[in-house]
């Protein structure tokens, strides 16, 4: 998933020679994405699930997220507020789940609304892409991904309020 995106850059940077490079980065992306997601059904429904893997690839998929926008940032796609939005949640999300598996013994499951976030972001980051000319669809966009980073994250501040709370 990590490798994603040193490719990404460098078909959009040095793409020049292809068609569309931009499509092929989202290309790479989707297939990204559904590989990861594929990977976690199996393991999860063949009971191959590991402690290990419950840790590192919600990680990855932030690490992902993340450097999509930061290069969305870079090339003045979106704006910094957004940027801080999601880093600023990533990080209280990995440290508070840090906190939780050391104080709990069990690893936080993913929420609900975090996956809708992501979806959200992913979603924001095409219409960034496809249509940066169509200035509602590209404010709805910002605003709904503002609107789930904020609730996702209360959502996730409530879970581990009552999950430290019982310890």
């Amino acid at each position: 998933m990590i490798a994603v995106v040193p490719i990404a850059w460098g078909l959009w940077e040095h793409g020049s020679s292809l068609e569309r490079p931009h499509n092929w980065v989202t290309v790479l992306i989707v297939v990204a994405l559904a590989t990861d997601a594929l990977d976690g059904w199996m393991a999860r429904s063949k009971g191959l699930s590991t402690e290990m893997g419950k840790v590192l690839d919600p990680v990855a998929d932030k690490l992902l997220l993340l450097s999509l926008f930061g290069m969305a940032l870079i090339w003045g796609k979106i704006p910094w507020i957004l940027m801080g939005l999601m880093l600023l949640r990533d990080v209280l999300i990995v440290l508070i789940g840090l906190r939780i598996k050391v104080k709990t013994g069990v690893t936080p499951p993913a929420r609900f609304l975090g996956k809708v976030t992501a979806i959200m972001l992913i979603l924001t980051w095409i219409v960034v892409y496809y249509a940066p000319t169509q200035a509602l669809l590209h404010e709805s966009a910002m605003i709904a991904t503002v609107l789930f980073l904020v609730l996702s994250s209360i959502d996730y501040g409530r879970y581990a309020y009552r999950t430290l709370s019982k310890t």
